[in-house]
């Protein structure tokens, strides 16, 4: 069995491959999505905090993949073949880094609407 093969077993074995990329515009608006997030219901910002999970696992799936392949390629790889893969790898780690911390801000910004809705169905 080639090392390709044991790969595409191993991913098949941990549920990878039922990963799907999709592009309905979701992203795109998640992604965009600033200040209007303050004026929408928790409903809405939870909808976009799972959107971006989702494709933050999508963007941590193939860091791993652009990694792996920096790893290889430094021992037996050509060198082009490996400065492309660390151009990808350079590229994509800020991106999941940057989904990451609008992740936490959202989740900080649910919390304080959960809070005030709370607080004001409590005084009623």
């Amino acid at each position: 069995m080639t090392l390709k093969e044991e790969i595409d077993k191993w991913l098949k074995e941990i549920g990878i491959d039922q990963l799907e990329p999709y592009d309905t515009g979701e992203i795109r608006w998640a992604i965009n999505a600033g200040k209007e997030l303050l004026a929408m219901d928790p409903a809405k910002i939870d909808e976009t905090i799972i959107i971006l999970s989702n494709y933050r696992l999508t963007l941590a799936y193939k860091m791993g993949s652009c990694f792996a392949r920096v790893k290889t390629l430094e021992s037996i790889g050509p060198r082009e073949l490996l400065l492309e893969q660390r151009a990808k790898l350079n590229i994509i780690k800020p991106w999941h880094d940057a989904i990451e911390a609008k992740i936490a801000a959202l989740k900080k910004i649910h919390d304080r609407k959960s809070r005030e809705d709370y607080a004001t169905s409590s005084r009623r």
